[in-house]
C-alpha cells in the first residue's frame, strides 16, 4: 500500500484490501510503489507465490463419493 499516494488514497486501497481479505504491507511511497521501492515489491511477489505454492502442495485428501 502506497502511503503517500495521491491518486487512489491509502485509506481507500486499506478499505479494499480488507474487504478482500488481502494482506497489507505499506511502503513509503507515492502511488507507483514497484518504480521507487522495486525490491520490496518484488519480496512481497515472491512471499506471496511461495505461501501460494505451499497451499497448493499440500496433501489433498480424496473427495468421498456417497454411498449407493
Amino acid at each position: 500500500m502506497a502511503k503517500n499516494d495521491r491518486t487512489v488514497p491509502p485509506e481507500l486501497q486499506r478499505s479494499a484490501a480488507k474487504r478482500m481479505g488481502a494482506t497489507i504491507v505499506e511502503v513509503e511511497s507515492s502511488h507507483v510503489p514497484m518504480l521507487s521501492n522495486p525490491s520490496l515489491v518484488i519480496d512481497v511477489i515472491r512471499k506471496a507465490a511461495t505461501t501460494v505454492q505451499a497451499s497448493t502442495s499440500a496433501p489433498q485428501k480424496p473427495a468421498r463419493r456417497p454411498s449407493p
